[in-house]
């Protein structure tokens, strides 16, 4: 099946603090979004592919801007561009054997800005948002004894580096910025079941990866008012969890 789509949508507009010199509301931004798309199975439906191409134009984006005075405020000051390639694919080379592929390449920056926003930088991917990652994923179920089967699984994920906050300028009202490396994570599962009970346990982040994944409360970089001196303040990926669990179903 090939198909071809179209969609729009908006996000609502807000207010800001009552500060002379800075408009008391800003209105909506909106994007339109083209899909191109194809799905496809083959081999006797043992393999499935879905592949995607896109592209959306976001326009008059909610982002902050200064005054005068270097005060920040938010209104429609910039346009931005999001494209890229999504696919999927799986795959059952043996009975109860599925195989799955997971990859995206996403290319998203703004475009333009106007001048009471011009330290916000263009070209530069947009906060939180990888421009390749990929997922693999093997699941293997077999039968046991009477009504009892047993299942094996695993998982490995891929995000390229990232950046955590939009890129700016040097200007008074900067705010640093951390670009968090890639980073892959492996993850295990296993399980036995019968009609009414189960049995599992997993294996989360199995080499302990201390990647970054976002910023927190405080900001991305703060200055510790003890030392005087600044750090980064993220947060990370969730460290090896190794977990067990039981359920019963009524």
């Amino acid at each position: 099946m090939a198909y071809a789509r179209a969609a729009t949508g908006y996000r609502p507009g807000g207010v800001n603090a009552p500060i002379a010199d800075i408009p008391v509301t800003y209105d909506s931004d909106s994007l339109i979004s083209y899909e191109l798309g194809l799905k496809s199975t083959f081999l006797d439906h043992k393999a499935q592919i879905d592949l995607a191409v896109y592209h959306v134009d976001w326009k008059d984006v909610q982002l902050s801007a200064t005054n005068a005075e270097a005060l920040s405020y938010f209104t429609q000051c910039g346009q931005a561009v999001s494209q890229g390639v999504e696919f999927s694919a799986t795959y059952a080379p043996i009975p109860r054997l599925p195989l799955a592929l997971n990859a995206a390449y996403t290319n998203s920056h703004l475009t333009s800005v106007i001048a009471a926003s011009d330290y916000l930088m263009t070209g530069y991917q947009l906060p939180g948002i990888p421009k390749e990652s990929v997922s693999v994923t093997a699941d293997y179920n077999w039968p046991l004894a009477g009504p009892w089967t047993a299942h094996v699984g695993g998982g490995y994920r891929y995000l390229s580096a990232q950046y955590l906050a939009l890129v700016e300028s040097a200007s008074p009202v900067t705010t640093p910025n951390v670009q968090a490396p890639a980073y892959s994570v492996v993850d295990l599962t296993a399980s036995i079941r019968s009609d009414r009970l189960t049995f599992k346990t997993y294996v989360r982040n199995l080499a302990n990866d201390r990647a970054i994944v976002g910023g927190t409360t405080q900001g991305l970089v703060a200055t510790n008012s003890a030392t005087g001196i600044a750090g980064v303040y993220a947060s990370f990926l969730q460290p090896r969890t190794v977990g067990f669990g039981v359920d019963y179903t009524f």
